[in-house]
């Protein structure tokens, strides 16, 4: 296993997460330069934008290569499904066998295990990421609305039982009274659980204010696509982060 880094920022300040949208390996290769420079970020490798080329081969060269331009750099890895918002279309069967290829690399720091998979693969993933001590950030997307807060509270509660080391729940408001809501989530749970980072986003334009404040981790990118929508691009990010947290 490469060595142990802090996932989330300060208590207060997000830490921001540069997410990867290479379809290809020379992109890839170009993007991680373009990381480089930012050393107090981490990765995510957004492996599901490879599902043309997906095997366990290729997924092992693909971290090989991330893990070679930025040795320093804590990786998270992803494979999102088109269900959750991604652009992986296979079985969960099919994801499970990738997600377990990435967790036995030794080239990853934290996992990203969708809480919408089924339960029994959901749990068998769940105890692989234990054995191999890769720290777990459980993720939910609804990409269509925003549930009740006695919904989001339920899921944040149920992440952490189920043994994630930080808990992401990403929704699609409609108003901002759904913004409230997700921002009160995470008020709410970080004050019966203080110690456990919690990610809640409110998606699209409308939601950006939680892209800025309230969560352990903000995403962005250093290409002009976005991995979810209403992410800001990476300069537009420091700017607002460090105009708010400046005092």
């Amino acid at each position: 296993m490469i060595p142990y880094f802090p996932l989330t920022g300060t208590k207060a300040k997000p830490r921001i997460c540069i997410a990867t949208t290479a379809i290809s390996l020379t992109d890839l290769q170009h993007q991680c330069k373009s990381v480089l420079p930012e050393t107090e970020a981490l990765l995510e490798l957004r492996y599901d934008f490879f599902s043309h080329a997906a095997s366990a081969s290729h997924l092992l060269q693909t971290l090989h290569i991330v893990h070679n331009e930025l040795p320093h750099t804590p990786i998270l890895f992803t494979l999102r499904t088109q269900t959750d918002g991604g652009a992986y279309p296979q079985s969960p069967t099919a994801y499970a066998q990738l997600i377990k290829v990435a967790i036995h690399s030794g080239l990853i720091n934290y996992i990203d295990i969708e809480y919408n998979q089924p339960q029994s693969i959901r749990n068998v993933l769940i105890t692989e990421a234990q054995k191999k001590h890769v720290p777990i950030l459980m993720s939910l997307h609804a990409m269509q609305q925003t549930p009740s807060l006695e919904t989001l509270l339920t899921y944040f509660a149920a992440m952490k039982k189920h043994g994630a080391a930080i808990a992401k729940i990403a929704c699609m408001p409609h108003t901002p009274a759904d913004v409230l809501t997700m921002l009160y989530a995470v008020k709410q749970i970080k004050e019966i659980y203080p110690h456990y980072p919690i990610i809640g986003i409110s998606m699209g334009k409308l939601g950006r204010i939680t892209r800025l404040y309230g969560s352990a981790i903000t995403f962005t990118t250093v290409s002009s696509a976005r991995t979810a929508p209403g992410q800001f691009s990476l300069p537009t990010l420091k700017a607002r982060l460090s105009a708010l947290y400046k005092i």
